[in-house]
């Protein structure tokens, strides 16, 4: 048996251990279930008493995802192909500095007409084809984020990302000088899809936690894949409730939830 088999197989122990647990879980909280779905519908009214802003409302459709396993790519083995930039390695992610003849400028807007073309030419960029425009990764002033998706769930995670470095030349106008960029390749469901937990549930999951804190403002909130294992080269993923949120000291903070096990993800389960 080869390495690679036993790597596979030591990942696929690792899912079924989780959905083992998750079952346990479930189990365990049967008695529960009528207090939790009361106060999951209630999540809003709840956020209100403790005034935690936001615009719209949230969903308490349950949507499916799976365990996802991918390998990272060797960015740097075709490296020389690409044109016009200065290509180097920080610790694994390719980071390139454009020339003179791949600068892009404009606002927000016309920089993203830009960077879709950019992304069309092998030559620019590789892989350019697999990813997609990360809005909530790209609302401040010093990046667009692009990301891969699997079934039009992006990744939203550094390892399938390229991140596009904007410098600003004047009021609302920037320039782009350069991006780093990682990709993953093989990336698969490592076993059937599961039913995942609602926006609502997530929120709730995060207010049980301590992590809504009163006076907040919930910026955004999306499903993604994150990672939570690496083994060699390859890398585990999760649907994960992405919470963006702004503290009433002004302070920013993401919050994730496994969007499978239904609970609160520390810093260090994707990193």
């Amino acid at each position: 048996m080869n390495y690679k088999k036993v790597e596979l197989i030591f990942l696929l122990a690792f899912v079924l251990l989780n959905v083992y647990l998750f079952s346990v879980c479930k189990e365990n909280s049967a008695s529960q279930d009528m207090e939790m779905v009361s106060n999951e519908a209630n999540i809003e009214a709840i956020m209100k008493k403790e005034d935690i802003s936001y615009e719209g409302s949230f969903s308490d459709k349950r949507e499916e995802g799976a365990y996802l396993s991918a390998d990272t790519t060797d960015l740097f083995a075709n490296q020389g192909e690409l044109s016009d930039q200065t290509v180097s390695d920080n610790q694994g992610v390719l980071t390139s500095r454009l020339g003179q003849e791949h600068w892009m400028t404009g606002d927000s807007e016309e920089l993203q007409s830009q960077l879709e073309q950019f992304l069309k030419q092998k030559n620019n960029i590789q892989f350019g084809q697999d990813y997609h425009y990360l809005k909530n990764a790209s609302m401040g002033n010093k990046a667009i984020c692009y990301a891969q998706e699997w079934q039009g769930v992006p990744i939203f995670d550094e390892t399938a990302e390229t991140v596009f470095i904007k410098e600003s030349i004047g009021h609302r106008k920037y320039r782009i000088i350069g991006y780093k960029q990682q990709h993953i390749d093989n990336l698969k469901a490592m076993r059937d899809k599961q039913e995942l937990i609602s926006e609502k549930e997530a929120l709730y999951t995060l207010y049980i936690n301590g992590k809504l804190p009163s006076n907040s403002h919930i910026n955004w909130m999306t499903l993604g894949y994150t990672k939570i294992l690496t083994t060699a080269q390859t890398n585990v993923y999760v649907p994960t409730w992405i919470v963006s949120m702004t503290t009433d000291s002004g302070t920013d903070q993401i919050e994730k939830v496994n969007a499978i096990m239904n609970r609160v993800m520390s810093h260090s389960d994707n990193e």
